[in-house]
């Protein structure tokens, strides 16, 4: 990659950053504090420590942040087939793609290490994770270069990381982003915000459904907020363990 692309691509990062937790948060979210990043299930980036990680369609790179006149990319690998958003929890980067969930682990930060993978069938792939458990969305339509057929919820086991296996599904409409917290997934389907409750995630229910004015993209949730992103902007709710 020209080094003169790097300016342009983390310029961009910062826009992203700014448009999805404000301003003022900015410095925070990208903070060099050994946490991983405040972000959204549908990001092409996430930081961790001194590392920003991006993935476009095929590849994962890792750049080396610690001094922020100083960007250097540290590696740049083979990730897959249609990768399209990353997740980062812990020591380990979650890729979701069209066909699957890709894991790499950060024992090496400057080159992380390819795992495993979990397959499903042709599907746009966000994916969080809460402890033993990946939570993916799979919508029908087209994406990339690939129709979609299935519209739901896929929990993944991963106590064994090396051999993750599908847990649970629920039926959704159209479904996009998530965010999870200790007891709480919150899930864009469609035009809706499904609220489930998540303590036992294998048997998951919904307890509230909001009909929302436009089509919801992503959500993050954080400490007590809840940020929505549709094409048209940005709208915050507050919630609570007892929503």
């Amino acid at each position: 990659m020209s080094k003169r692309l790097l300016p342009l691509m983390l310029t961009l990062v910062m826009l992203s950053a700014s448009l999805w937790t404000g301003c003022s948060e900015v410095e925070d979210f990208l903070s060099n504090d050994g946490s991983t990043s405040t972000q959204g299930s549908m990001a092409r980036f996430t930081i961790k420590g001194d590392y920003l990680y991006i993935v476009d369609t095929d590849h994962l790179m890792a750049f080396d942040i610690a001094d922020s006149t100083n960007v250097t990319l540290r590696s740049m690998q083979d990730a897959g087939w249609g990768i399209e958003t990353i997740f980062a929890k812990d020591s380990l980067l979650f890729l979701g793609s069209t066909d699957g969930m890709y894991i790499f682990g950060l024992t090496r930060p400057g080159k992380p290490t390819f795992i495993s993978n979990y397959t499903h069938v042709t599907s746009y792939d966000p994916v969080v994770v809460r402890g033993r458990y990946a939570f993916v969305t799979l919508r029908s339509g087209w994406s990339g270069n690939t129709w979609g057929l299935l519209n739901e919820l896929q929990v993944i086991d991963i106590t064994n990381i090396k051999n993750p296996v599908q847990a649970a599904t629920y039926t959704m409409s159209a479904p996009r982003g998530l965010a999870i917290t200790d007891s709480l997934l919150f899930v864009c389907d469609d035009n809706e915000l499904l609220v489930m409750r998540a303590t036992d995630p294998l048997n998951m229910t919904i307890k509230h459904r909001f009909i929302l004015d436009g089509i919801p993209y992503d959500v993050i949730a954080k400490n007590g907020l809840l940020t929505l992103s549709f094409s048209n902007g940005l709208a915050q709710y507050a919630y609570s363990n007892d929503t």
